[in-house]
């Protein structure tokens, strides 16, 4: 565009001064003309003069000498000498040709005749006649022919060379006045229009407004984006307002705040609608004074779905729509920054779903998932309005109560909860239900801030599950001290197997063989008793107590992977035992051992075990692995896998505390059982309780229908032995026979029982054998 311009105006001003050049040639053209006009004009009049008294002879046919034609042509030589006359003719009075002389192109004079005359008087040249008058009469005429040939090529070539001289000033002055121009002017309009286009391109709305937020212009992307016309916004301020309400402070009052602001603001569009828009504003100053602000919008409508969606998977639990962990912390500080500001108290409580795994286990995640989520929304339901609930993860809730805290009110409402986490559910045509344990800390007496009231609600929901689940248990000093002492358990424990502080003991197991006929005990017969082997318990030798048993520090030691390591360390040690005893007459004896839930489902339990195995040299069929059915419910498929594994390398598999599992008998079927042992609690009462008779008999008959080995444990008194022996039992273990021994009283306590046999057969022959077979009370410490 400004190339055109400046092509434009030098042709108009060359157009210009070459007009003005043209009509200054002209008028020099015509000035010229007439002056030689004059000048021919002249020469004719002195011709004229010079050659009237021959012509007058001629008239009066009179013969002069004086006046002759010689004369006459003698002054046409003279007037020739200019190089403005080409010819010059005298006529007489009747226009016949008295005498003429022709300039030829060469210089050379010659005389005009009537033929060349006639020539002449074709070629285009200027002519001046003068009259050749004697007194008042006119007596011939003269023509003077003459030529500005020359002086228009002079004229023509000043004319071309001023033309030049015009174009080059022209170009030069045209050159300069652009360059000022461009700068004084096309510069900033075009800087102008670029700003325009460019404001116009951008996708940010800018609006420009004067110093009271009024606007004086806009962008196109503003007007898309508020559907307003910039002539509906000219002279009004903005319809713009904070993203945060401020009781302080308006928009406007931000932006005299300081020459710039940014922030979150909501921006108003045509039809009263609106969107969130990130605002930067600027002042801008020139000359030292405010000209104008210009506003700066960006649309974060998407930005801000996207936080929020960002924000309900960072704080809301995807499958139960309850706010979740994260969230849970920032409510709880906030909480209690309120009721400390309020001087009010609040309630924690810690909800945590009973027996939720067999759900997951027997029905699927699928299923288990729906129960969550029907769970969650029937707890929602249930808090108060002025309460909050969250989803911790799992089967794992909490719920902060705000309004009446005392031990009264939350107690209620912890009842109403662990009833609606008790009701009966049908999905899918199954009928599922769970209890839920609750743990209950008081703000600010149990704690006064967030994670002490938090580790608190925990200790005490903990101490629900350990009382046997469906319980609410308020958080206590007591409890804070079990959980103090629970702790530094677990840091001596650590330091209990470096230390060799940890200790086998061995507990017999008698096996008995099936009675003859009329044989004196049901179907077993005592006296054809043999020592099986033994079941390895663990003893702690914890400097500054007394020996401690499993009960005291396992349950400690099962809430981390130290129980692993103290497992393995047991499986080293019964496999060590075995190896010693392999070079004795106790060679046949079996050892068993317990192992724990994490125990079984670690990845390289049964790597670990193999490599033991093979370390030792031990027959895998003598070392007996007992598990509870609770901690195979909990993942049953890889509970077989893993069984299935143990069995591949030989060792025997047994189910301990059988009969207090949440169903036995619906998954026995599923395991690699060699053995069941009968739990204690259905010994203790026999044979006196009826109930417990008819559970042991069922287990007996289950088992002898599924050919798997019964041990029955915890056996004290012979009346006990003699009810189990009738129903066919094939082992014993309890304070009857031995209480558990170390490894070398264990040793000389086989070696009695063994003699203790062979007296009560060789005294068998006699009479029948109702003595009780054990250990003597100086080797057990009694019965």
């Amino acid at each position: 565009m400004s190339i055109k311009l400046f092509f434009l105006l030098t042709t108009i001003t060359a157009l210009v001064m070459s007009a003005f050049i043209g009509l200054r040639y002209y008028m020099v053209s015509t000035q010229l003309k007439m002056e030689l006009d004059g000048r021919a004009d002249e020469a004719a009049l002195r011709v004229a003069e010079s050659v009237s008294p021959s012509i007058w002879n001629i008239h009066q046919k009179l013969a002069d000498g004086h006046y002759s034609s010689e004369v006459a042509q003698a002054i046409l030589d003279a007037e020739m000498a200019s190089e403005l006359v080409i010819a010059i003719s005298v006529y007489g009075n009747f226009g016949h040709l008295y005498l003429g002389r022709y300039k030829q192109p060469d210089g050379q004079l010659v005389s005009i005749d009537d033929k060349l005359d006639s020539r002449l008087a074709d070629l285009r040249h200027y002519r001046i006649r003068q009259p050749i008058k004697s007194g008042s009469m006119t007596i011939g005429a003269v023509e003077v022919t003459y030529s500005i040939d020359s002086i228009e090529s002079a004229i023509n070539s000043g004319l071309l060379l001023e033309l030049l001289q015009v174009a080059v000033v022209s170009m030069l002055v045209i050159g300069l006045l652009y360059w000022s121009l461009r700068q004084s002017l096309l510069l900033p309009i075009q800087s102008l229009q670029v700003a325009r286009q460019s404001l116009n391109a951008l996708s940010e709305g800018v609006i420009l407004t004067h110093s009271d937020f009024n606007v004086i212009d806009m962008n196109a992307a503003y007007e898309e984006m508020t559907g307003y016309r910039k002539d509906e916004l000219m002279g009004r301020r903005p319809m713009i307002k904070l993203m945060e309400r401020s009781v302080d402070k308006t928009v406007w009052q931000q932006l005299r705040s300081g020459p710039q602001w940014s922030g979150e603001v909501v921006v108003r569009r045509k039809g009263k609608l609106s969107f969130p828009a990130k605002l930067n504003f600027n002042e801008v100053w020139h000359g030292g004074k405010l000209v104008c602000h210009v506003g700066i919008i960006t649309n974060i409508s998407m930005q801000k779905e996207s936080e929020n969606q960002l924000q309900r998977m960072a704080y809301f639990d995807s499958l139960t729509s309850l706010p979740n962990r994260p969230h849970f912390i920032k409510t709880l500080e906030h909480e209690i920054q309120v009721a400390r500001r309020q001087d009010r108290s609040m309630g924690l409580l810690f909800i945590d779903l009973d027996n939720f795994k067999w759900i997951n286990d027997h029905h699927g995640h699928a299923m288990g998932d729906k129960y969550l989520e029907n769970v969650a929304g029937r707890l929602r339901k249930r808090v108060r309005n002025t309460d909050f609930i969250f989803r911790l993860g799992g089967d794992e809730f909490t719920t902060i109560a705000t309004d009446i805290c005392d031990e009264a009110s939350l107690s209620i409402l912890a009842r109403d909860l662990i009833a609606v986490a008790a009701e009966t559910i049908k999905l899918d045509g199954h009928k599922l239900s769970c209890g839920a344990s609750i743990g209950i800390a008081l703000y600010p007496r149990d704690a006064d801030n967030a994670e002490q009231l938090i580790q608190r609600a925990d200790t005490a929901m903990y101490q629900a599950k350990q009382d046997g689940g469906d319980q609410l248990v308020f958080f206590s000093s007591e409890l804070e001290n079990t959980r103090r002492s629970n702790r530094e358990t677990d840091e001596a424990l650590r330091q209990a197997l470096p230390k060799n502080e940890l200790m086998i003991y061995f507990q017999p197991k008698v096996h008995y063989v099936t009675s003859p006929p009329n044989g004196n005990v049901g179907g077993r017969d005592i006296a054809s008793s043999r020592v099986q082997g033994a079941e390895a318990l663990l003893r702690w030798f914890r400097p500054g107590y007394s020996i401690l048993n499993p009960k005291d520090f396992i349950p400690i030691a099962e809430q981390s992977d130290l129980i692993v390591d103290i497992g393995h360390w047991v499986i080293r040690a019964a496999c060590q035992q075995l190896a010693r005893w392999k070079k004795t007459s106790l060679g046949a004896l079996t050892i068993a051992v317990n192992l724990s839930p994490r125990q079984l489902r670690h990845d390289d339990f049964v790597g670990r075990l193999a490599d033991t195995i093979v370390e030792f040299g031990v027959n895998p069929a003598q070392l007996e692995l007992e598990v509870t059915e609770s901690a195979v419910i909990e993942n049953i498929d890889q509970s077989v896998d893993t069984l299935n594994q143990l069995k591949r390398l030989g060792v025997t598999i047994a189910m301990d505390d059988f009969g207090t599992g949440f169903s036995s008998l619906s998954y026995l079927k599923q395991l690699p059982i060699d053995v069941i042992k009968i739990d204690r609690s259905f010994i203790n009462d026999l044979p006196n309780d009826d109930d417990d008779v008819v559970i042991v008999n069922a287990i007996f008959s289950m088992a002898r229908a599924m050919n798997i080995k019964v041990v029955a444990e915890g056996i004290e008194n012979y009346a006990q032995l003699q009810f189990l022996l009738g129903q066919g039992c094939e082992c014993s273990q309890g304070f009857f026979h031995s209480r558990p021994l170390p490894a070398a009283d264990f040793e000389r306590w086989v070696g009695l029982f063994n003699m203790r046999i062979e007296k009560a057969l060789s005294d068998s022959d006699s009479g029948p054998f109702h003595g009780r077979v054990g250990i003597s009370p100086a080797l057990t410490g009694g019965s």
